[in-house]
């Protein structure tokens, strides 16, 4: 199965992707969707998906393998919201 293919077949059962924030794929699935076959198959496919994923919302691959690399930084509030 093609990563297309793959994808088509999961949208088809109701399977939805996105990629998270830190560039991680998440995989939101009803119960008992997700057969071991299936499994394997998106583990095969997983950089190819998160490629077609990053493309379908604009964000080219190498953005985000850059996501992955941003450290945590602690901001702090200004006035008005501290107020809040």
């Amino acid at each position: 199965m093609t990563p297309s293919e793959l994808w088509l077949t999961l949208q088809s059962l109701g399977v939805e992707l996105s990629l998270n924030a830190d560039g991680g794929l998440h995989v939101e699935a009803p119960a008992g969707v997700l057969t071991p076959a299936l499994r394997h198959e998106l583990c095969e496919h997983k950089p190819e998906i998160m490629a077609l994923l990053s493309r379908r919302v604009g964000i080219a691959p190498e953005a985000v393998a850059a996501i992955k690399e941003i450290e945590p930084v602690a901001l702090s509030l200004g006035w008005t919201e501290a107020q809040l």
